[in-house]
């Protein structure tokens, strides 16, 4: 019998067939191996079944729609996925110290956002000396402020992240709400008032069909930048950035 860590309890759980809990200890059973964690109480049990109940209704369902032109992936909150999602916007941002009219920015980041970031948790980070490692820091914590943490797919968390890293949370959660409404074909009571609330979280876990809205995602982001003043200037790299994901990144949200 082995002992793991509490952070590899959720992954094992996701793909064991069986595991169960006797007094305050989780035993779990995958691959003629039991596993066990001490300390675990009801209420952490009821979450795991759930979880775990979540990642195989999913799996099923990628199966299901495999022929029918529906993209099923798996929900994943893992910090690892969330890396994966900013390190992605990295190759389109770049690691160079750019400047605006206004301001500095690397890796995305302005100057403006970094000074928030620092007087939040009282650091002195600057543009200059922003690293990788610290700029990941600062989009993963700008992920969570602009609540895209509570998107389940991740794929779908790139696709929306990406918009709101690169044109702020209210341009962000404008185009977003605009593209619910047309994928749902306006049944659904959400109003475009550019913020990121409850419900605007709940029917974007609600989307089944990734490629559909993403399709949708990119015509209304276009049509929102092209009517910007510095479209001439920089319409190449947008478009380029944008259309990138008309192909599905898939992101390893799967446990293997």
């Amino acid at each position: 019998m082995l002992e793991i860590k509490p952070q590899e309890v959720v992954d094992l759980c996701k793909v064991s067939n069986n595991f169960y809990k006797e007094g305050n200890v989780l035993y779990i059973e995958k691959e003629s191996i039991t596993y066990k964690i001490h300390n675990i109480t009801d209420n952490s049990f009821e979450n795991l079944q759930k979880r775990s109940l979540e990642f195989k209704m999913y799996k099923f369902l990628s199966i299901l729609f495999l022929f029918t032109g529906f993209h099923i992936t798996y929900p994943c909150d893992d910090i690892e996925v969330h890396k994966k999602v900013i390190e992605y916007i990295f190759e389109h941002e770049g690691e160079k110290v750019l400047k605006t009219k206004s301001e500095y920015s690397k890796f995305g980041i302005r100057n403006s956002l970094l000074k928030n970031y620092n007087k939040k948790y009282k650091l002195n980070y600057t543009i200059r000396t922003l690293n990788k490692e610290k700029a990941n820091e600062v989009a993963l914590d700008l992920m969570k402020e602009y609540k895209i943490i509570g998107v389940k797919e991740c794929n779908l968390k790139l696709v929306v992240y990406d918009l709101f890293y690169n044109a702020g949370p209210k341009v962000g959660t404008l185009i977003s709400q605009r593209t619910l409404n047309k994928y749902f074909n306006n049944q659904i009571e959400l109003e475009e008032d550019g913020i990121m609330g409850e419900k605007t979280i709940e029917y974007l876990n609600k989307v089944i069909d990734l490629k559909v809205f993403t399709k949708i995602f990119i015509e209304e982001r276009l049509k929102y930048y092209s009517k910007l003043k510095n479209w001439e200037k920089y319409k190449n790299g947008w478009t380029k950035r944008i259309n990138s994901f008309s192909e599905i990144k898939e992101l390893e949200c799967k446990v293997n």
